[in-house]
């Protein structure tokens, strides 16, 4: 995998919107790492941490989660894939989205010190977030606040009543609004513009050249095959 994920990142040069997030290969035999994930079509499976061009879901790196290493709990494994995956564009400027599992502000600074940006959905649960930001009955629909540091902005829609989306931006600086019916803030346009990067990679499993296993090394070569197809259609075109 490491000669892979080589590969992939010298021969593609990405745009500057990338996405992050989970890819889970279905498994349901005997494997040391497998996990249990209920959001996903497939539920058991090899979890794998991705990183795509937001613009083409070209994949440039992934990395397979292991678990825990010598009973050792893996704390802050979102914000350690993220800053693995993206540790050879240092400096390039690129911009990062991801969702709640990987955001909090000290993954946010630490890419901004590698001189790259980030948006992500950010869980109601952490403590940077301020209370006025949460979700309250007096708050209007389709409302927003923001809150502004020097190098980061927070904001909290109200999609419908008693209900919150809260993201988080070292990208973006300003309250701008875009004015149709729904009011969304331009993070939240963003965001769901660059979010979906992995899971249009993810719809290779409908043409798969997987065959029904039980060896764990098998499944993991040929979900890497469907990707290295997929990757090979930006060379042919």
């Amino acid at each position: 995998m490491e000669m892979f994920t080589t590969k992939c990142k010298s021969n593609y040069n990405p745009s500057a919107y990338l996405t992050v997030d989970e890819q889970l290969v279905t498994f349901r035999g005997c494997c040391p790492f497998k996990m249990f994930i209920p959001t996903k079509p497939g539920k058991y499976g090899m979890k794998i941490w991705i990183l795509c061009d937001a613009e083409t879901s070209y994949c440039i790196n992934l990395q397979p989660y292991i678990g825990r290493v010598n009973g050792v709990r893996d704390v802050g494994q979102g914000t350690r894939a993220v800053l693995e995956l993206t540790d050879h564009l240092n400096g390039s400027g690129r911009h990062i989205t991801a969702d709640n599992f990987f955001t909090n502000i000290h993954l946010a600074r630490a890419l901004l010190g590698r001189k790259m940006t980030y948006t992500g959905t950010i869980k109601k649960n952490k403590g940077e977030i301020p209370k006025k930001l949460l979700p309250a009955l007096h708050r209007p629909v389709y409302s927003s606040i923001f809150g502004f540091q020097n190098d980061s902005t927070i904001v909290s829609y109200v999609p419908k009543k008693n209900k919150a989306v809260i993201l988080l931006s070292t990208f973006h600086h300003s309250n701008d609004i875009v004015m149709d019916h729904n009011e969304k803030p331009c993070i939240i346009l963003d965001y769901n513009k660059y979010k979906g990067g992995v899971d249009t990679l993810d719809q290779v499993r409908c043409y798969s050249s997987r065959r029904k296993s039980n060896r764990w090394p098998f499944t993991m070569f040929c979900n890497i095959l469907d990707i290295a197809a997929y990757n090979a259609l930006f060379y042919s075109c």
